[in-house]
């Protein structure tokens, strides 16, 4: 797991070279960013990586209150966040407000994703609950 310290400064942070290459491929320039379902961090994915996780989740039913919260929390909070070749980018305040970001930020690297952590808010275990929470739902339909 990779970690790595972000400063805001005037709304803008920058991303390191790891994290540009990942999120960003060769012909875009950007990525999406969604609140966490628990709204503890922001989920940071490259566009193809996101476009197939909100394929997947568009599909569960809205039966059951927990899907439509996962359903609410991921797809609509979610927004393409434009980053500059110096790795600059500005995250919304849509998305900080919730998880408490304000001048400073963890970015932790996950398998398909980095999420972006107020750094005294980090959990240890690196979310694997939240993983599970989300697991334990799409398994359920």
């Amino acid at each position: 797991m990779e970690k790595e310290f972000v400063t805001f400064l005037k709304n803008r942070t920058r991303f390191s070279d790891s994290a540009r290459s990942f999120l960003c491929d060769s012909v875009t320039s950007c990525f999406v960013a969604t609140l966490s379902p628990d709204m503890g961090c922001i989920h940071c994915y490259p566009k193809v990586e996101w476009e197939n996780i909100a394929n997947r989740i568009s599909w569960l039913p809205d039966g059951h209150p927990t899907v439509r919260t996962l359903k609410h929390r991921l797809l609509s909070h979610a927004v393409i966040v434009e980053m500059s070749e110096q790795g600059w980018v500005t995250i919304p305040g849509s998305l900080k407000i919730p998880c408490d970001i304000k001048n400073k930020g963890v970015l932790v690297r996950k398998d398909k994703n980095y999420e972006l952590w107020n750094p005294e808010s980090v959990p240890y275990s690196s979310s694997g609950v939240n993983r599970k929470w989300i697991r334990s739902i799409v398994s359920r339909f």
